[in-house]
């Protein structure tokens, strides 16, 4: 697992970052299906940013970038970087498939920055 989430992080790195389409700042509501986490996604000077809404159930915020991930097969996809201020001392890392609108998730989770495990995946949809 530690190898798929390096590859997909690998080629991320070299993928250009995607302005947004209306070229304005501009959130998108996702919501994690039979889940209480609801998520805004949105962009800031050309970078990806994501923050839990004030009605899901945690406190995670990121950052992250649109490209070709290798993990899951998911082909293109949006993989954010969170940090919880509840849980200060574990780094997440999220994948969307991309385009958003209605798609699959994965999540990992790392205690020591240099292994991960999954933590859940499934399905998501969007409201805006």
């Amino acid at each position: 697992m530690r190898r798929t989430i390096l590859s997909a992080t690998l080629a991320l790195a070299g993928a250009a970052v995607l302005p947004s389409a209306a070229g304005a700042d501009t959130a998108t509501i996702v919501v994690i299906d039979g889940q209480c986490d609801i998520f805004n996604v949105g962009w800031e000077r050309g970078v990806a940013t994501i923050n839990e809404d004030a009605t899901g159930c945690g406190t995670k915020y990121g950052v992250g970038v649109v490209g070709l991930s290798h993990a899951g097969h998911l082909g293109h996809a949006m993989i954010f970087a969170l940090h919880d201020a509840a849980s200060p001392r574990q780094q997440y890392l999220l994948q969307f498939s991309y385009p958003l609108g209605t798609g699959t998730w994965s999540a990992y989770v790392s205690d020591d920055g240099a292994t991960y495990r999954s933590v859940g995946g499934g399905t998501y949809h969007t409201t805006k």
